[in-house]
């Protein structure tokens, strides 16, 4: 299992603040019968770590979770697709914050 690509396709950092994330994850099933599959039902917790500083707290963003159950069939790698769409409250200053920094129009990377 692994991770085929995050994407960001919206980071808002103005009220009323938002964030779409956009994720395809993979799994290999390398078995045959009787060993295939689904999954029903995934959710993710999403936190944000401070790509400066490895001490710093994890600061939760949300829950991302799959857009439509997945089949595992045999001898396969399957690709699926998990989601994260939240509101960011004005109270969570230290995530708008870390965001604002490292994504914002003023970061010279734009990635956190």
């Amino acid at each position: 299992a692994g991770v085929l690509s995050i994407e960001v396709k919206q980071l808002r950092l103005e009220a009323p603040f938002k964030i779409n994330v956009h994720a395809e994850l993979w799994i290999n099933n390398p078995n045959g019968w009787p060993m295939s599959g689904a999954i029903e039902v995934l959710d993710a917790n999403v936190t944000s770590l401070d790509k400066n500083d490895g001490q710093s707290p994890q600061l939760y963003i949300g829950t991302a979770n799959l857009l439509q159950p997945v089949k595992i069939a045999t001898h396969t790698n399957t690709t699926f697709t998990v989601e994260l769409n939240e509101g960011i409250s004005p109270s969570e200053a230290p995530l708008r914050e870390r965001l604002a920094a490292d994504c914002g129009p003023g970061s010279k990377e734009r990635t956190t």
